[in-house]
């Protein structure tokens, strides 16, 4: 319309962002005024400005350890940041774990589900913060199994840049485990018995032991007593029929792969019948997973 000598007045122009707009993109508004009555000055007849796109960004990273014996507290360490330029408004943490354990602690107060939640509220451009997660391994865990632990960040606000919002990692369950095995042979009148107690586990095995009983409805001698590191031939006592004989041995720390080896030969009294059972107990003070390997039995049928 007419715009009178010294008269102004404003507009005001509203431009809406678009949803697929990303962080720094420039957005340039420029205005031009033109009169049909010509202009002396055609110097400040347009004016330009530009707005920079400002987006938060919210991101998370943890660290936690490879591997965690049976029933031991293990510590998750969440670390999150806003990397955007924009305050991150209404920002929650999101922990997820599966596997065999249960939350000890965590930022906020114990719980015993397998998931948690955790308020950070308003996160401006740059602020960063951590949250430690502890967890403990259940009691039951095998050897071999695997904990995955998943944080999730998220905010009221927006994010253009999802692909820093999740993080995991993975910890295995290792221990120690006792594995017997052995064989008996029969070489003419006497029965050679030879057996291993493995340590087959990931971590060493402290003060193993071993229990070995030996029993017979007949009466037997030993040529060679049990002996770990083998013995000079002689003959022991004779051992009554269906008396048990038990001799127990010390090991000490078996490392990873570790192994020790009891040898015996048993001679049964001529004209025996019946069958001499050898049953070997092994065990350690380290948490094992599997129990069901600790133990062997070797029985050999005597006939006369």
């Amino acid at each position: 319309g007419t715009l009178n000598p010294g008269q102004s007045g404003t507009v005001n122009v509203q431009v809406q962002v678009s949803l697929t707009a990303t962080r720094g993109q420039v957005i340039t508004n420029t205005a031009v005024i033109s009169s049909t009555f010509g202009d002396d000055n055609m110097g400040n007849n347009s004016s330009q400005v530009t707005t920079t796109v400002v987006s938060p960004d919210p991101s998370i990273s943890q660290q936690g350890p490879a591997t965690a014996q049976i029933g031991q507290t293990i510590t998750y360490t969440l670390t999150y940041r806003n990397n955007g330029t924009a305050a991150a408004q209404g920002v929650v943490i999101t922990d997820t774990w599966t596997g065999p354990e249960s939350v000890v602690s965590a930022y906020t107060p114990k719980v015993t589900t397998q998931s948690i939640t955790i308020p950070v509220g308003t996160l401006n451009p740059g602020q960063s913060g951590t949250v430690n997660v502890q967890v403990q391994v259940s009691p039951t865990a095998t050897r071999g199994q695997v904990i995955t632990n998943t944080a999730v960040i998220s905010s009221t606000s927006g994010d253009d840049n999802m692909g820093n919002n999740s993080s995991r990692s993975t910890t295995t369950v290792v221990s120690a485990e006792i594995a017997v095995a052995g064989q008996a042979v029969i070489v003419k009148r006497s029965i050679s018995h030879t057996i291993t107690i493995t340590n087959i586990g990931d971590l060493p095995a402290v003060n193993s032991r071993a229990t070995l009983r030996v029993s017979a409805p007949f009466r037997w001698r030993f040529i060679i007593p049990p002996s770990v590191t083998g013995g000079q031939e002689l003959v022991s006592e004779e051992i009554e029929a269906f008396k048990v004989k038990e001799y127990p041995y010390t090991f000490g720390t078996l490392g990873i792969g570790a192994k020790k080896t009891i040898t015996f030969t048993v001679r049964p009294r001529v004209g025996s019948r019946g069958i001499l059972t050898a049953y070997t107990q092994a065990a350690t003070d380290s948490k094992e997973s599997f129990l069901n390997n600790n133990t062997l039995t070797l029985t050999t049928t005597v006939k006369p």
